[in-house]
């Protein structure tokens, strides 16, 4: 490992571009890419690198004025989008920088390297017509939905009558269905017409034949698995270099579920390459009379509440559906009784989670995030698949990463503050720091893992976090 020296707010970048360097794979996807043009950001990363293993060789540092520093800083600041403002992330002036978001910067500088094939690669598999694509993945939503209801169409979604039945808190009575007592507040399946109502036992239980409904959900698993497919093939956001591809692409699956009818919709197959976990307001509360009571006398505070990665994760892959959404089921037709979950599909080699702390006010939420050396989707719910899960190439993967490298941010916001790394380098943790390099001896600093928890309000907190699939 070799640092990088910091102009005054570069570290946002730099210690982002250490943790992709430091990714298996990645120098090696860079190597032979080489280019004429100023503003090719995959010819000047790869420049870097080199030098940067030419100089970690020699024992020496890398300057400001480096060749290849400055190389790449003018090609991320002619390549790279406008932000906010208008301005670049990166700028050749020093006079110029500001700090920004390193998780803005990372999603640009991806975005940019896989947008073209690189040198001595094959174009990418010549994706499906709009049109034919569009008319296809409407058609098969159309399919999923009609094989979805048929699948729980025995699940007595309606009253004798006919009537649809709908969740509600009941009154205490029987249920129609069992004859079982229903206490005050219990939720059952009522029909608004019909002085009648299931317990969830009832509204639940399969009366029809199993071989057709394992038929039907063969039927269901085909359609999702083509949806799945045209989706990617027709997708405009697929990464065009293969090599990139390879080591950070994946596909998430989406539906929406209606509470109130049953109804199953297909909600999308979209390809993907960073993760977001959100850190809301509602894990950080506002000191209660007694906590500053207690600072004022200087007593011991109350240890503070902490975030769980895996339940971020599922926080992010279930949520309502946006606002205003109504069942499309005529019987049904409510509003706000729907939910949106996500799978992941296609499990990439390198999963990249970006932390966003970012509060509604603009500061940034100060609670710390539990996280692991090991995460598993499988273990976690989140993964689907059609018997066994799936990676990039539709090969059978697992399910289980290890922690590679992170990023941390000490600040009141995002473009403030300050930005280092952490990555695993032959089985031991290593900061990098601008210029500094160093193996942590200190326990409440020797892993990421121990830093998060060391620190105080307002100290370091983990923005992104880069995980490698084990099977790689």
């Amino acid at each position: 490992p070799i640092g990088f020296p910091n102009r005054g707010n570069d570290c946002f970048w730099l210690a982002a571009l250490q943790c992709l360097r430091h990714t298996p794979g990645f120098a090696d996807a860079l190597s032979a890419h080489r280019s004429e043009f100023a503003d090719d950001l995959a010819a000047a990363l790869a420049g870097l690198i080199c030098d940067m293993d030419l100089a970690a060789a020699e024992g020496r540092q890398i300057s400001s004025e480096d060749a290849a520093l400055s190389i790449f800083r003018r090609a991320a600041a002619l390549s790279l989008p406008a932000s906010d403002g208008g301005r670049h992330l990166v700028q050749e002036d020093e006079k110029e920088q500001q700090q920004q978001d390193t998780h803005e910067f990372l999603n640009q500088v991806l975005d940019a390297l896989s947008s073209s094939p690189l040198v001595g690669e094959q174009p990418p598999t010549p994706r499906a017509c709009d049109d034919q694509g569009s008319a296809r993945l409407e058609a098969i939503e159309k399919e999923l939905t009609v094989a979805a209801e048929l699948r729980v169409a025995e699940r007595l979604s309606r009253c004798p009558e006919g009537h649809m039945l709908h969740p509600w808190d009941a009154q205490p009575g029987a249920c129609d269905g069992c004859g079982r007592r229903i206490f005050d507040g219990e939720t059952v399946m009522d029909c608004r017409c019909c002085n009648w109502y299931l317990c969830e036992a009832c509204h639940s239980r399969d009366f029809g034949d199993p071989e057709a409904r394992e038929r039907e959900s063969r039927n269901v698993d085909n359609l999702l698995y083509e949806y799945s497919m045209v989706q990617w093939a027709a997708s405009s956001t697929r990464m065009q270099s293969r090599a990139l591809g390879a080591l950070f692409e994946g596909q998430c699956l989406a539906s929406v579920h209606c509470r109130g009818c049953g109804r199953y919709g297909a909600s999308g197959a979209e390809p993907f390459t960073v993760e977001e976990v959100k850190v809301g307001d509602h894990y950080q509360e506002e000191p209660s009379l007694v906590s500053r009571l207690s600072t004022w006398v200087g007593l011991p505070q109350p240890e503070q509440p902490k975030a769980f990665l895996g339940e971020l994760i599922r926080e992010s892959a279930e949520s309502p559906a946006p606002e205003g959404y109504r069942c499309p089921n005529r019987d049904c037709a409510r509003i706000g009784s729907s939910s949106r979950t996500m799978q992941f599909l296609r499990l990439p080699v390198t999963l990249v989670l970006h932390v966003n702390r970012a509060r509604a006010d603009g500061s940034r939420c100060e609670v710390p995030l539990n996280f692991g050396p090991i995460l598993d989707l499988g273990k976690l719910g989140l993964v689907a698949h059609f018997g066994q899960p799936l990676d990039r190439n539709l090969e059978v993967c697992s399910t289980c990463y290890h922690l590679i490298g992170a990023v941390f941010h000490r600040g009141a916001t995002e473009r403030s503050g300050h930005y280092f790394a952490y990555v695993l380098v032959e089985g031991e943790w290593v900061r990098l720091d601008n210029e500094s390099v160093t193996r942590p001896s200190e326990e409440a600093e020797a892993t990421p893992m121990a830093l998060e928890e060391s620190e105080p309000a307002n100290g370091a907190r983990v923005a992104l976090l880069f995980y490698r699939r084990d099977d790689t």
